[in-house]
């Protein structure tokens, strides 16, 4: 689903609630994103996405129901890789 939805101008962040969750929050939950550029909303909208699907995902675990793919949180990474190092070009020989 298309997090992002257009409304008399404004972009709006919109999520549906799973079926087991309509009782507690509706059936979708919107937010005006108080913004008209979609290159400053397309952001906002994933970063909630992505708190909102953590949140049903955690009450679907805590009323022990079965996790479907789609609310299954992704695997945190274990490993820092570290910055790639740069090197400076060797100085020039100094003239005396």
């Amino acid at each position: 689903m298309a997090y992002l939805v257009s409304h008399n101008g404004r972009l709006w962040f919109q999520i549906r609630v799973p079926t087991a969750l309509i009782g507690r929050y509706g059936r979708l939950i919107r937010t005006n994103l108080q913004t008209k550029d979609r290159a400053v909303a397309q952001p906002l909208a994933l970063q909630m996405a992505g708190q909102w699907l953590t949140q049903f995902a955690g009450e679907r675990l805590a009323a022990g129901q079965p996790q479907t793919a789609a609310t299954v949180p992704p695997p945190t990474i274990s490993r820092v890789v570290p910055p790639i190092p740069v090197f400076a070009p060797p100085a020039a020989p100094a003239t005396l």
